[in-house]
């Protein structure tokens, strides 16, 4: 049965009247009879019979497919709206995200976020891009990345920006290291062992070790540089140095079971990573990419 044929009949069922229906509607009041004719046709019994010169009233028929039409009615409109709805999402959620984060980001949180955001949101393309964090600003400003994920303390304040997950600067030594169980813990006794370090000073990590290195005027002790933390805990389960790095919960979780990860608050207060981008940024595709973020929780990512 037409759909339309449906609604008009409804409206002459409740005016109990074809002509002023027909103006309800906005048709002919032939094109309204040949409707109910049709259905009168397809159903097989008179629907309508004549109360008068204009009026009309419901046979049983028409009572029967009165009620199924109500409850018809209501059901197809409220599948239109939800139709809308996916329509209106999958327009706003179509497009590219190019999010640039620092290798620590991307090896242990990403992993766990990012093929959820995915299943959740095909329409959606991501490009990841590890870069420090200097240079994630300076992509983001450009407008080469849509989206950037950096320590709050380096995002600058005419981006907009969403607190995301809390980082603690945490040491990481081998199971039975001498520094394991040493307390209080100094950054003396940290840099007197072979260090795994961030590779360059735009590395947070790093820019706190070289300043007190050159403030105590010690020589350097670094063994390896790699802005991987996977690639420092993996080392230092190894035996081959200790490292010193800003971590999330994840990253620790995902550590925990092959090294010792220690608390360094003593050192530096707990960061916070941002997620942040240029005004002028698709709002949309942003928002829905940030929402996910803020209330998805990943899955750490452990190494071998």
């Amino acid at each position: 049965m037409n759909i339309q044929y449906l609604r008009n009949f409804y409206v002459i069922a409740r005016l109990g009247n074809i002509t002023k229906a027909a103006e309800v509607v906005h048709r002919t009041q032939s094109t309204l009879s040949s409707q109910i004719k049709n259905l009168e046709n397809t159903l097989g019994t008179p629907l309508l019979e004549r109360a008068g010169r204009k009026s009309v009233i419901l046979t049983p028929a028409g009572e029967a497919l009165l009620e199924f039409t109500k409850g018809l009615l209501q059901q197809y409109d409220e599948l239109e709206m939800r139709l809308e709805r996916i329509q209106s999402l999958s327009e706003e959620e179509s497009g590219r995200l190019r999010i640039g984060a620092a290798p620590s980001v991307m090896d242990n949180l990403l992993p766990g976020f990012i093929p959820a955001f995915q299943k959740q949101h095909p329409n959606i393309r991501i490009q990841l891009f590890s870069r420090s964090p200097a240079e994630i600003i300076e992509k983001v400003k450009e407008g080469f990345l849509d989206i950037g994920i950096s320590l709050d303390s380096a995002v600058p304040k005419n981006f907009l920006s969403y607190q995301w997950i809390p980082l603690r600067l945490t040491l990481m030594v081998p199971f039975g290291h001498p520094l394991e169980q040493r307390s209080p813990l100094t950054l003396q006794d940290i840099m007197e062992y072979p260090l795994i370090m961030p590779t360059n000073s735009r590395f947070l990590t790093r820019i706190i070790y070289d300043q007190q290195v050159m403030d105590m005027g010690m020589e350097p002790n670094i063994v390896l540089e790699s802005d991987y933390n996977i690639t420092h805990a993996r080392y230092v389960h190894a035996g081959f140095g200790i490292s010193f790095m800003y971590l999330s919960e994840t990253a620790i979780e995902a550590f925990r079971k092959k090294i010792r990860c220690i608390d360094l608050d003593f050192l530096a207060p707990p960061l916070h990573l941002k997620i942040f981008h240029r005004k002028s940024t698709d709002m949309n595709i942003v928002a829905t990419f940030v929402q996910f973020m803020e209330s998805y929780r990943g899955k750490p990512e452990e190494f071998a």
